[in-house]
C-alpha cells in the first residue's frame, strides 16, 4: 500500500509504530495512514505527545491529518511528494508553514518526488 506512515524515534533509532490508509477498507473516513499510525506510537509509549518522535508519510498530509499531527506535537514531518488537491502542510492551508500556531513542527518534503509520485498514480490507476 504507497499510502503510508510510520512514527519514528530518531534517539533510539527504532520504528515505534507504522500503518497504511485504511478508510475504505474499514469504511472509516478517519483511517488516514498518518493518524493510525499516531494513534499506535501513542497507545504504544501510553502518552499523548511525541514530541521526540519523526513522522514520514508517502503523501503529504491533509488538513485532519495536520492537525492531528500539530496536536500530537512531533517534532518533524517528512513526506515524499505534496498532494495538490487536499495536501494541507505546505499546499491549501499550508498549515505547516502558518506562524501563528503555537507548536512548530518542522516539515521537510519533495524527498525522490518522481519515483514516489509515479508509484502512488499507478497505486491509483489500477485501483479506479
Amino acid at each position: 500500500m504507497p499510502v503510508a506512515a510510520l512514527v519514528y524515534d530518531p534517539v533510539g533509532k527504532l520504528v515505534i509504530s507504522k500503518a497504511h490508509n485504511s478508510n475504505r477498507k474499514n469504511f472509516n473516513p478517519c483511517g488516514h495512514a498518518e493518524i493510525q499510525a499516531i494513534l499506535k506510537a501513542c497507545k504504544k509509549l501510553k502518552k499523548s505527545r511525541l514530541d521526540n518522535y519523526d513522522l514520514f508519510c508517502s503523501l503529504e498530509p491533509c488538513m485532519m491529518c495536520s492537525s492531528i499531527i500539530f496536536h500530537s506535537k512531533l517534532r518533524r514531518v517528512y513526506f515524499a511528494v505534496e498532494e495538490k488537491k487536499m495536501g494541507a502542510m505546505v499546499n491549501n492551508l499550508k498549515l505547516g508553514l502558518n506562524s501563528k500556531l503555537s507548536y512548530k513542527t518542522k516539515i521537510y518534503y519533495g524527498f525522490d518526488e518522481e519515483r514516489f509520485s509515479k508509484l502512488l498514480k499507478n497505486f491509483f490507476k489500477d485501483k479506479r
